[in-house]
């Protein structure tokens, strides 16, 4: 068996250049990908109106790894072999700077240690081209690819690429210009990745962690977000939701913070437990919130 730590292994091809591409890309109107970040969300939206949801991991944004970037842009490639390399030399193990990983240690859905070759053949990967919104050009860096270590999915801790687990990996990429088994797309798929913090769902209001530190009021957002659905918001006490939200922001930070330092431990001691996960979200119905 070989010891691996994720926070020195590297995508090949996936997040180790920043390369200009072309400006005039013009994505197809069959399907569509919205993200959003803090919700640890993919959304894949077809023509036929289907649509499929994927959890995820994003980018750590934190130790030398890169956040992942909100904007707008392609997926232009299928990539159906993605290989791991070491990020540095493993005199303990013989490997070098640049090896493959050919052997993962890693946690199944309860904790338990886990240790299997490297299941590059039922790996897979798509290439992508985004724009961040203060920038005039796409940056062919980041990807969204397999992942192994399916204990970090919905948590910040990629080079800036899209974690998704092996199962629901090989879904997606199928479902993806299912007429291309691999190779660049002739009509790229949209993807835009968002920051919201504050979702609604029918009479219930979400909030997310603030994940990187962006300082952005919730209740602000809350309030814009009601304007854009053209909601009543006159019988909501905006002074307790702000006092409800304020505790909540509070709770993230910590829950980030542990999630943040666990991730950086050596493997067995870095398995983040889905109960953790959790609370970097709050539901409120919004009838908690009504004037008396």
């Amino acid at each position: 068996m070989r010891y691996t730590r994720r926070d020195f292994l590297f995508l090949v091809s996936a997040c180790a250049f920043d390369l200009l591409v072309p400006e005039n890309i013009f994505p197809s109107d069959e399907q569509k990908i919205i993200v959003n970040l803090p919700s640890y969300n993919l959304k894949l939206i077809c023509s036929d109106k289907e649509i499929y949801d994927f959890p995820i991991a994003i980018g750590r944004g934190f130790a030398g790894r890169r956040e992942t970037p909100v904007g707008e842009g392609i997926v232009d490639e299928k990539r159906d072999g993605v290989l791991f390399r070491y990020g540095k030399d493993y005199p303990q193990t013989h490997s070098k700077k640049g090896d493959v990983i050919r052997w993962t240690n890693t946690f199944d859905e309860k904790g338990n240690r886990r240790g299997y070759k490297m299941p590059y053949k039922n790996m897979r990967g798509l290439g992508l081209k985004i724009k961040e919104k203060s920038s005039k050009n796409f940056w062919d860096r980041f990807v969204i690819h397999s992942t192994t270590d399916e204990f970090t999915i919905g948590t910040p801790a990629s080079n800036g690429c899209l974690r998704v687990g092996m199962n629901d990996m090989l879904k997606l990429y199928d479902l993806i210009c299912p007429e291309i088994k691999k190779g660049y797309l002739e009509k790229p798929v949209g993807i835009e990745i968002l920051y919201n913090l504050v979702e609604l769902e029918k009479s219930n209001v979400i909030i997310h962690d603030d994940v990187y530190n962006k300082n952005i009021n919730y209740v602000e957002e809350f309030k814009k977000l009601m304007s854009k659905k053209n909601l009543n918001e006159n019988f909501l006490d905006y002074t307790e939701m702000e006092k409800s939200f304020e505790t909540a922001k509070t709770s993230f930070k910590e829950t980030r913070k542990k999630i943040l330092e666990t991730l950086m431990k050596e493997y067995p001691k870095n398995f983040v437990p889905v109960s953790l996960k959790e609370k970097l979200h709050k539901r409120y119905s919004l009838s908690e919130f009504f004037k008396n």
